[in-house]
C-alpha cells in the first residue's frame, strides 16, 4: 500500500510540473524557443518555403518496397541572387534508410528545360547504423535551376524526392 501511494504522489508531483510547461509553450505567440538562438536567415529561408505551394499541400509517396517508415529523406534548394545578379545556389540532403542499401543522386535541373546539374553523382548508404548520409554543396551559377531532386533506388523499387528550389533576393 505505501509503494501505490508513493508512486501515486510522484506521479501527480511529475502532472504538476508538466503542466506550466505545455500551458506555456502552447500559449505562448512564438514558437521559438529561449535555448536556440535563431538567426536572421534562417527565419527568412522558413517563411519563404511555407509560402510555396508545395509546403502547402503534401502528398502521399508510394511504394511497392520502400515504405516511409523504414526511409528518412530530407532535401534543400535555396537560390540567393544579388544585385549585379549573380546567383548562389545552396543545396543540402540527408538520407537514412532503416535497413538495407540506398543508392541515391542528387541533381537540380530547371523545369523548362533539360539542363541538368549533379550535385551528387552517386552514393551510397547502408541502413542499421545510426548515422544516415548527407551533404551541402554551393554553387554559383548562371544557369537557372528550379528544382532539387534526389533520386533513390532500395532493391528494386526507384523513387524520388523533387523539391522546389526557393528564391531569396539581396
Amino acid at each position: 500500500m505505501f509503494k501505490m501511494l508513493r508512486k501515486t504522489i510522484a506521479m501527480f508531483a511529475i502532472f504538476l510540473i508538466a503542466i506550466p510547461i505545455v500551458l506555456g509553450f502552447f500559449n505562448s505567440g512564438s514558437k521559438i524557443v529561449s535555448w536556440y538562438s535563431v538567426e536572421d536567415w534562417e527565419l527568412e529561408v522558413c517563411s519563404m518555403w511555407s509560402e510555396t505551394e508545395e509546403a502547402r499541400h503534401s502528398s502521399v509517396m508510394q511504394s511497392s518496397e520502400i515504405y516511409l517508415s523504414q526511409l528518412t529523406l530530407t532535401l534543400q534548394g535555396k537560390k540567393i541572387v544579388y544585385p549585379d545578379n549573380s546567383s548562389l545556389y545552396e543545396f543540402a540532403w540527408y538520407i537514412q534508410p532503416a535497413q538495407g542499401n540506398v543508392e541515391y543522386e542528387v541533381l537540380a535541373y530547371n523545369e523548362n528545360n533539360t539542363n541538368v546539374y549533379y550535385v551528387l553523382d552517386g552514393g551510397i548508404v547502408s541502413g542499421g547504423s545510426m548515422f544516415g548520409a548527407g551533404g551541402y554543396k554551393a554553387i554559383y551559377s548562371n544557369e537557372t535551376y528550379t528544382r532539387l531532386k534526389m533520386n533513390y533506388k532500395q532493391g528494386s523499387s526507384i523513387e524520388y524526392l523533387d523539391v522546389q528550389i526557393i528564391v531569396l533576393e539581396k
